[in-house]
């Protein structure tokens, strides 16, 4: 089986053809320059505090808060600063263990411990003050809270 004789679908072929060998051209132009995204994994021997994440957010500037059962990491995109109960830690938190984490306010990570219904814990984006709150009768809790959620707003329920 040849060209087709008639000269319209002789162009249209032609035309085909031309898009399939450039779509394959910039393929392999894509690949050598490596436009195609990568997966990066990382792992406890990159820099991950532990295996298990309980919970992700992502501050205004841009830096990806990861939260694990060893403590709260930031990571910048090139590697982990861990902020956990160690004493030889600078970058202090209340409690390794955390359940989960959100963006609160524009300004702060919200921290909520595993083991812990007492008191939740707000920690700066830009100056890493850790602050914690506790959830008690004088501050209006009644009960035991088991979980802190933020509005939009930067109202806590």
């Amino acid at each position: 089986m040849g060209w087709p004789t008639n000269p319209f679908l002789r162009s249209t072929a032609l035309a085909s053809a031309w898009r399939v060998c450039l779509f394959l051209y910039l393929g392999q132009v894509a690949h050598a320059q490596n436009l195609l995204p990568r997966a990066i994994h990382y792992d406890v021997n990159s820099g991950l505090a532990d295996y298990t994440i309980t919970g992700l957010a992502q501050d205004p500037g841009g830096m990806i808060w990861v939260a694990t059962h060893q403590g709260l990491q930031r990571f910048d995109g090139y590697g982990f600063l861990t902020f956990n109960r160690s004493p030889e830690n600078k970058f202090r938190i209340s409690e390794n263990d955390i359940a989960s984490i959100a963006s609160f306010r524009d300004s702060f990570i919200l921290i909520q411990y595993l083991n812990e219904n007492r008191f939740f814990s707000l920690l700066g984006y830009q100056d890493f003050r850790h602050r914690q709150v506790s959830l008690t009768s004088y501050n209006g809790v009644r009960g035991l809270a088991k979980k802190v959620v933020p509005d939009y707003d930067g109202n806590l329920y």
